[in-house]
């Protein structure tokens, strides 16, 4: 419960909480049987400063330096700092809070389901992201929230928690039409995607809007879901080797310096970029598109300009989304739900290099087991384009067997060329250092004279 009355928090730095905390989640279990937990108000939050009595004079509850907290006390809408837990003070517990309690919840459906646990949680601190997904807190409905939780996600992506998203079309405030289309367009490509806001604000379910707008948000979230088996081996490699889901532009191009200031795209991996729409009745994005190869998501045009700010066509309808050349794409043909999607067949989106290969990889289990890369349940599959018709050949050396008499001097194309051997005793002649296109469309004629 989020306005419980008078309560009191757990000490989840005591060994004891977490068999506690499993016994009640259980028994809830029993009567509702749930398959994540949401924790929230985790900071802890408090509707009260410090407690319905207040906090103790003391150099805890008034240390002699405070931060710029709001309130301007330690205590201010938590819990008093030198309320007394298992392992310290709260006073030096209070910023991992939420991470105790993303423990024990984690540990707490592991033992109840036997099965994979969700858990969300608003507080965070590191090291939360082996435990917890998490959203960015209660944003509003407007463009400038929208635009700030693209840096969000980033960063939550730098500090290791990657399964990360804002709530999509505002928390707070009554959204409009078109703000929440735009939103559902970016949020499609947050790793963690919810569209949530408060009690007491407008509907903002895709059904609340009208049948144009819904269509839109019907079909940017049949890409989302087309890529699910993309999004799912991301995920599998955050969890095992560190990576990041969502990054930055300059993660991948930094030598270039154009991508260090841009945060309102973003990459998917190394190889999607998303480029939304941010601001009101505009119908164009101005994105920057670094040098590389291109083709747009999903009609699979190529995109000719590069290495440049443009501006991109964006009606209501669109989102931008490139895939990266050398890359490919694991997808599935949707479903109405993930259990349904999970058992329709694969595709994969081959997008070529400029040099005509590409590659990528697909990590795929049941989706819910605990210890499927223990027991190697699960399958992984590396694919590969290469493209020897289009690679470099070069010719350079040019070995010419049974001349009989001595070469006098060579040409090619008319052109005399100096750099061969003629080896008397065994009629080789060697014409060496040539560096031809063996792919010119030319004829490449090389003569030689031989001495009377």
């Amino acid at each position: 419960m989020v306005w419980p009355g008078i309560t009191v928090f757990p000490d989840f730095t005591n060994p004891n909480a977490t068999e506690w905390w499993t016994n009640i989640a259980s028994a809830f279990h029993d009567i509702v049987p749930f398959d994540g937990m949401w924790i929230d108000m985790n900071e802890p939050s408090n509707f009260v400063d410090g407690s319905s009595d207040g906090c103790t004079d003391n150099k805890l509850d008034n240390p002699p330096f405070v931060p710029n907290v709001l309130g301007g006390s330690l205590s201010s809408q938590t819990v008093c700092p030198s309320a007394q837990q298992y392992l310290s003070s709260h006073y030096n517990l209070h910023n991992m809070f939420g991470y105790f309690e993303a423990i024990a919840s984690n540990t707490a459906m592991k033992t109840i389901r036997k099965k994979r646990p969700f858990i969300l949680s608003r507080s965070t601190f590191a090291g939360s992201g082996q435990f917890t997904a998490h959203w960015t807190g209660d944003n509003r409905a407007t463009f400038d929230d929208m635009y700030f939780s693209i840096p969000a996600i980033l960063n939550f992506n730098m500090f290791g928690i990657t399964h990360v998203g804002a709530d999509i079309c505002g928390f707070g405030l009554d959204t409009t039409e078109e703000l929440c289309t735009r939103w559902m367009q970016l949020g499609a490509f947050y790793p963690f995607m919810r569209n949530h806001n408060s009690l007491g604000e407008k509907d903002q379910d895709p059904a609340s809007f009208s049948w144009e707008v819904q269509q839109i948000m019907k079909q940017v979230l049949f890409m989302r879901y087309s890529l699910v088996p993309f999004w799912y081996t991301l995920h599998h490699e955050a969890a095992m080797i560190s990576k990041t889901i969502v990054q930055p532009l300059f993660f991948e191009f930094p030598n270039d310096e154009n991508t260090y200031n841009v945060d309102q795209q973003f990459l998917i991996g190394r190889a999607i970029l998303v480029s939304p729409n941010l601001k009101t009745e505009t119908n164009t994005v101005h994105a920057y598109i670094p040098s590389d190869v291109w083709y747009e998501f999903p009609s699979g045009v190529k995109l000719q300009v590069v290495g440049v700010f443009t501006d991109l066509d964006a009606p209501l309808s669109k989102i931008n989304v490139h895939v990266r050349g050398g890359f490919i794409i694991p997808m599935q043909t949707p479903g109405a739900n993930l259990m349904i999607g999970r058992g329709n067949p694969f595709i994969l989106l081959v997008a070529q290099s400029q040099w005509g290969n590409a590659s990528g990889n697909l990590f795929w289990d049941d989706g819910d087991s605990i210890d499927s890369i223990q027991t190697k349940s699960y399958n992984y599959l590396e694919f590969s384009l290469d493209n020897a018709v289009n690679s470099p050949m070069r010719l350079d050396i040019i070995k010419v067997l049974g001349v009989n008499k001595p070469v006098t001097d060579v040409t090619i194309n008319g052109k005399f060329y100096t750099d061969f051997l003629y080896n008397i005793p065994d009629q080789i002649l060697l014409i060496y250092g040539l560096d031809l296109d063996m792919l010119d469309q030319e004829n490449q004629v090389i003569q030689w004279t031989i001495a009377n």
